[in-house]
Order: structure tokens, then sequence, then C-alpha cells
């Protein structure tokens, strides 16, 4: 006991002889231990926070799995290239990979989580590309008409066909879609399929087809909102309602409207006369 005792004072008495040279070196190996455990929990952190296996990131960097191993074991240093490849594959700043961040390997998620992660993210996919896969034809098709006496009309009453739904209107039950004909070829190439959709509350600016009860079409834009209908303007007109510079004078200028003309910019539409205002929200040649 006492030569054991004698044994761990001398060691310890050594100790406080070493030359602070060694102490030095003893000091700067424990911090370049402490940063290597460092980088290898982040480069861990950084994959498996992506949700990737070794081999998932093999495949999308070029790297082989071994060496990507012996970079988390910090068996190997990362060069220009490698951060480059592995900054992209997991979504961060080159600089990040180099951080030093300490993180609790314990907290990191395991290779089975990771690919019950990815599992579910592909059957998500999977089922997103069927859905869009399966369309429904059940889109109603409506033709405008055209004559002198009455501008451009729509029957709501007279279906011309169906079409595949967009994958974008799947949720929206009061979808419809127009043919374009030639009083339209301002703002949509004729022969063009407009997709429309009936909404219960109207945003300023919006571009929105107006049925009246008469079936006159007007193709116009939301300039405000009443309480018993919508004030909407040309199209076209839109850009000089927004500017706050009017004139006293009848003239207009390229960004002035008169305040005489102002008025007649706008057209007020009572809900009481029209059988529904529909959102223009895409056309397809």
């Amino acid at each position: 006991k006492l030569k054991c005792y004698i044994n761990k004072k001398l060691f310890f008495v050594k100790g406080l002889c070493m030359s602070d040279e060694k102490l030095s070196m003893l000091e700067n190996q424990e911090d370049r231990e402490m940063n290597k455990k460092n980088f290898i929990t982040h480069l861990k952190y950084l994959r498996k926070r992506s949700a990737l296996t070794l081999e998932n990131l093999s495949q999308m960097t070029g790297i082989s799995v071994s060496y990507l191993s012996r970079l988390e074991s910090g068996a190997r240093r990362l060069n220009t290239d490698l951060i480059k490849r592995l900054s992209q594959a997991l979504d961060c700043d080159p600089a990040e990979l180099l951080q030093d961040t300490i993180h609790d390997e314990a907290s990191l998620i395991t290779t089975a989580e990771i690919r019950k992660i990815r599992t579910l993210n592909f059957a998500r996919e999977k089922s997103k590309k069927e859905v869009k896969g399966d369309l429904k034809f059940d889109l109603p098709v409506y033709e405008l008409s055209f004559d002198a006496k009455n501008g451009c009309t729509l029957n709501l009453d007279q279906k011309s066909g169906f079409r595949n739904r967009p994958y974008e209107l799947s949720d929206e039950k009061d979808a419809i879609c127009i043919v374009a004909n030639k009083s339209m070829d301002s703002y949509f190439p004729e022969g063009a399929s407009v997709f429309l959709v009936n909404k219960k509350s109207y945003v300023p600016e919006t571009t929105v087809l107006i049925v009246k009860n008469s079936n006159e079409v007007l193709l116009k834009k939301i300039w405000s909102v009443t309480p018993n209908g919508i004030q909407c303007c040309d199209i076209d007109k839109l850009a000089k309602l927004k500017c706050t510079d009017y004139a006293s004078s009848s003239i207009d200028g390229n960004n002035v409207i008169s305040i005489e003309n102002y008025a007649s910019y706008l057209m007020d539409v009572k809900l009481s006369d029209v059988k529904a205002i529909y959102q223009i929200v895409g056309y397809m040649l």
C-alpha cells in the first residue's frame, strides 16, 4: 500500500515537474482532439438533419461510402472539392461544414429512423404523382358567343363538354373552363382554355369574368368591394387609377388621370345584376 501511494505521489510530482513545452503540447493535443470530435459530430448532424444515410450521400456526391465514413471519423480531411460537393448535397453553406459546433451524438437520429423518414417521403411523393396522373374528367367547358348587338355572352346553362381537371383545381368545386374567342384576343389567344373559379369573396386588383343576368360577359379588374357588389375597371385602366396624381384639366397625361374622367373609368356592378363572378386563375393553349 505504501509503495502504491509513493508511486502515485511520484507520478503526481512528475506531472508537476513537466516542462512548459510538454504541457503546451498536451494542451494543443487535447484541443485538437476536442475540435476533431466537434467536427465529426457536426458533419454527422448535417447529414442526419437531411435524413441521409452514408449510401444516399455517396450517390449524391460521388464520394465513396468508405471515404465518407473516414471523413466522419476524422481519418481524412476535407479539401475544396469535397466541401463544395458536400455543401450542395447537405444544403448548407461551405463554411457550415467546418463550423466548430458541439452536438450531442446521442440526440442524433439513427439510420433506421432516417430510412423510415425517407420511406414516408417517398410514399408521399408517389401519392402526389398518382393523383396528378389520375386527373378527373369533370371540368365543365363553355363556349363564348359574340354578336354586334349583345357583345360577348356566355350561357352557363349550356355546357359544350368536359375536360381533364388541372391538378391545381382539384380542390375547387366551382371551377369552369371557357374557350377564348376573338373578343378576348387582347388578353388571351383565340382558342385558349381559360380556367376560372367562382369565388365568394373578391380581392381588389384581381382579374375577373363577370356574367350578368342577360348572359353578357365583362372582363374586368376589381377596383374596390362595395356592400352590394364590386367597383371594377378595364384591365388597362388599373395602372392609371392606382396613380395618386390627378390633373384638373380634362386632358390625360401619361401617368396622370383627370378628375373629370376618374369616375368614368370605374363601373359599379351590383350582385343582384349578375349570375356569377369568376376569378381567372390561368390559361392553357
